[in-house]
C-alpha cells in the first residue's frame, strides 16, 4: 500500500511503502519528482539561450576587466574604473543575474 504525502507544489504524492522517511525527504528536497520527459525538454530548451547569453555577458565583463588591467599596467590607473565601479562590469553582472533569475532560470 503506497504512503501518501502532501508535498508543497505537487499536492498529494504516493510513495512506495518500501521507501524510508529519509528516502522520501531526499526525493522531495532534490526535486526527483520533476523528472518527466516534458520537464527535461523544457529545461533543455531554456538552457541553450541561458548559456549563450551568459557567455556573451561574461565575455563583456572579462574584456572590461582586461582593459582596466591594461591601463593600470601602463600607469593610467584612473582611466578605467575597477570592479563594480566599472559600468560595463556592473551591467554585465546585472544582465547575467537577470538571465539566471528571469524566465530562463533553471527549475
Amino acid at each position: 500500500m503506497p504512503r501518501t504525502v502532501d508535498v508543497e507544489g505537487f499536492g498529494l504524492v504516493d510513495f512506495d511503502d518500501a521507501m524510508t522517511d529519509e528516502e522520501i525527504v531526499y526525493a522531495i528536497e532534490n526535486d526527483i519528482l520533476k523528472t518527466s520527459v516534458v520537464d527535461q525538454g523544457i529545461e533543455f530548451a531554456k538552457a541553450i539561450p541561458r548559456g549563450f547569453a551568459g557567455s556573451f555577458l561574461s565575455a563583456a565583463e572579462g574584456l572590461a576587466e582586461l582593459a582596466d588591467a591594461g591601463t593600470n599596467a601602463i600607469g593610467l590607473d584612473d582611466l578605467i574604473d575597477s570592479g563594480d565601479d566599472n559600468e560595463l562590469v556592473r551591467l554585465a553582472r546585472e544582465g547575467r543575474n537577470a538571465v539566471n533569475e528571469g524566465f530562463l532560470k533553471s527549475d
